[in-house]
Formats: structure tokens, sequence, C-alpha cells
């Protein structure tokens, strides 16, 4: 092999960057094989709690639900689906404590409750009501592989947070996984503000994105182009340089979690805009 080749690719290799590169690379790598290997079962949801009638209208007012008289009523929404890789079988649900929409107090009725989207047709998924328990809805499915679910919804007579999803399933001992409102709730949406002195505000999302640019900035500059990214400092010296890339690497990592935590995380074939299509 030419002597000239490999002089050149040691000096290459000896290059400070060029090990940190290859460091971080395997260490994506890693993480990336580590995530598609993995097994699990999970069956997560998000919801949305909304009042739509009740509360402080006036006396002489009357709200009739199907010709009967009712206090208020609230809407329950949510998206349930299979957020691991294990298929999970319906007969996997446990009868003594099967998955259920529960309202909190037994003289809270519901109304009514369907089922508005699945992400496949033969699923087999459909919600009982009367059930075992007269303040809950059951639900049932034949089978759900990973990224299958479906929407919910359900009226009832209570106040908007009365009503909770709970149940149990075989193979699964911490129960179902809340990862919190859905994108279009009230709640989420005032959840994603930071409320600045001026009296305006920015989403979650954008900060993190704001973040997470910022941190490739400063790692990418001083690891990259460190002569012409430190010259607008102050500090030139080696523990400096070190602190740079490690802002930049703890930023970009800030970054990626608050834009991660932010995001839908329901499946895409479940179109969010379908739950404007109400009673």
């Amino acid at each position: 092999m030419n002597v000239a080749l490999i002089d050149g690719i040691r000096d290459v290799l000896s290059t400070a960057w060029v090990g940190t590169f290859i460091g971080i690379a395997g260490a994506i790598l890693a993480i990336y094989f580590y995530y598609s290997s993995r097994k699990r079962s999970i069956i997560a949801f998000q919801e949305m709690h909304e009042k739509l009638l009740g509360g402080m209208l006036p006396k002489a007012i009357t709200i009739l639900y199907d010709g009967n008289k009712i206090p208020k009523l609230s809407r329950y929404t949510a998206i349930i689906w299979n957020a691991g890789e294990n298929t999970i079988n319906g007969s996997d649900i446990v009868s003594s404590n099967p998955v259920r929409v529960r309202l909190k107090d037994k003289s809270l009725k519901i109304l009514d409750s369907r089922i508005i989207e699945t992400t496949r047709d033969f699923l087999g998924i459909k919600c009982i009501y009367p059930s075992q328990d007269d303040i809950a809805v059951e639900l049932y499915f034949d089978y759900i592989d990973a990224k299958d679910g479906f929407t919910l919804e359900i009226l009832h007579t209570g106040d908007p947070n009365s009503a909770e999803l709970c149940g149990s399933i075989k193979g699964i001992p911490n129960g179902l996984t809340n990862y919190g409102l859905l994108p279009a709730s009230a709640a989420a949406k005032k959840s994603n503000r930071i409320h600045l002195k001026s009296g305006f505000f920015i989403s979650k999302s954008f900060s993190g994105w704001i973040v997470f640019i910022g941190g490739i900035v400063f790692f990418v500059g001083n690891l990259f182009f460190p002569l012409q990214f430190r010259s607008g400092f102050y500090f030139n010296n080696k523990p400096i340089d070190y602190l740079y890339t490690y802002l930049g690497a703890i930023y970009i990592i800030i970054g990626l979690r608050l834009i991660l935590r932010l995001r839908r995380r329901f499946p895409n074939t479940l179109k969010f805009h379908k739950l404007e299509d109400r009673w």
C-alpha cells in the first residue's frame, strides 16, 4: 500500500474531532439498535376532558338529553393504542378488572358512548354499555398489533374530570400508560405555553427547537470549526473548548427532550381532525 496514503489516513485519524465523531456515531448506532430490537407490551392513551353544557347556567335553563333532564353534559375523548412491539390479544384482558372508562361518582350517569375510528376495521374493537358496572363503559378487542388503536368518545353527566380510563391486561403489570392530554384540548394548549413578563407567550415545543438548534451550533461549531467559532469569545484554552462542546451536547439533549415530550404520540393512521366529527 502507498506509504503516503497510509500517512494521510494516520493524520486524519489522529485529528481530535475524528475520534469524537466516531465515538458519537457509535453511541447513536448503539441507541438505534437497542430501540429497534426492543419487544415491549404497552397499551397507551391520550385523553381530553370537555364540559359542553351546565355549571353556571341560569336556573331557568333546563338541559334535556333524549328527553330526560340532566344537570350538566361533559364529553370524554381518548385515543388508545398499542405503543409497544408485541401483539396484545383480547383474551389478555383481566375479566375481574376489565379495560374500561369509569366515572368517579356513582351518582353520575353515562349517557352514550361510541368508537369514532379504528386503525383497521377487523380488530374487533367495541365498547359495551350498560356494563357490569353501571357507571363504566367496558372496552374489548380481538387483538391489537403494534401501532393499532382506536378513538373513543363518551358523554356523561359529571364534571369534565369525572371520567378515568383503567383496567388490567396480562403481561402489562403497570397497567395502561397515560401519555397525557390530546393536543387539541384547552388544558394541553395552556400547559404548552411559557408566559413572558411582557404578556406574550411562546410554546414549549418552539422553545425546544430553539434550545436544540442552539446546542447544534455550539457543538458542531466548536468541534469542526474551533478557531472561527471561538474567535468571538474571550476564552481560548482547552478546558473552555471542552466546556463549549459539552454544553452543546447538553442543550441538544434538553431540546430533543422538550420536542419529543410534546409531540403527537398516537398513530398517524388515527387522523386527529376526525375528532371534530361530533354527535
